[in-house]
């Protein structure tokens, strides 16, 4: 009996242990900055590709880290000139980064090159590039709508391509999503479009719930295909991909 009772009373002290040294655990964080390779302070967006380099967006150029150090890439290393404010890896291996003031470039058969100069085509920033069920890369921009590469592998001088803005579309994109079921959004200053395939057109997507009011400033979809909207002063929402009613909303919490 007072066998059982000191077993008994081991457990609850074991367990108080491990519950309370997984509340009091401690996490630690590595900072790197310009001291220690990367290229500048300033980070804008990062990605990691299939060999596990973590690429970094920066005000100066791309930075490269290989978890010891940084390879950078500027204007000086055939990318195109202004820091880099969007990264994204198409289904080919392509990294296709967007820049300040409208520059594209990429990192195809780990080379960089220069896809768009800056200001020359496109004169404003990019905000968003995704890649469609039909292999063709979008990219989005602050000022000059949306652009369509229908041969995004082929040289940059044979580029080839459809843009869209204005009644079209919008002038200003503030980003990009493709849904689990490869619906291809598009958040625009007004409102949020859906990309019709069959008649390459753009229909307003408005669910029941989501605000009206304020500008939707980001999109996600999540594991179980509900939908989340961030806005501008206007809290998050959330889409119950069930029922298509709004579930959260989170204005009055943030």
């Amino acid at each position: 009996m007072l066998d059982s009772f000191f077993k008994r009373l081991a457990i609850l002290i074991i367990t108080g242990f491990t519950y309370f040294n997984a509340v009091c655990q401690t996490y630690y964080f590595d900072n790197y900055g310009v001291a220690e390779g990367l290229y500048q302070s300033k980070v804008y967006d990062i990605l990691q590709d299939n060999e596990h380099y973590i690429w970094l967006g920066t005000l100066g150029g791309v930075s490269k880290f290989n978890g010891r150090e940084f390879t950078n890439y500027t204007s000086q290393n055939d990318l195109a000139e202004n820091g880099v404010k969007v990264i994204f890896k198409d289904s080919r291996g392509i990294i296709w980064l967007g820049h300040l003031g409208g520059g594209i470039s990429r990192i195809i058969n780990k080379k960089a090159e220069v896809y768009l100069q800056s200001g020359v085509f496109i004169k404003n920033d990019i905000t968003g590039i995704v890649e469609d069920k039909l292999h063709r890369i979008w990219i989005g921009t602050f000022g000059s709508g949306a652009f369509c590469i229908f041969n995004p592998e082929d040289k940059p001088k044979n580029m080839q391509y459809e843009q869209f803005k204005g009644n079209k579309l919008s002038d200003r994109i503030f980003n990009i999503t493709v849904g689990k079921d490869n619906s291809l959004y598009f958040i625009t200053d007004p409102d949020i479009r859906k990309y019709n395939y069959k008649l390459n057109t753009f229909e307003t997507f408005q669910p029941e719930g989501l605000t009206s009011y304020f500008t939707k400033t980001c999109m996600f979809e999540d594991h179980t295909q509900n939908l989340w909207f961030g806005t501008y002063h206007g809290g998050l929402y959330e889409l119950d991909s069930k029922s298509g009613t709004d579930l959260l909303q989170t204005g009055s919490l943030l």
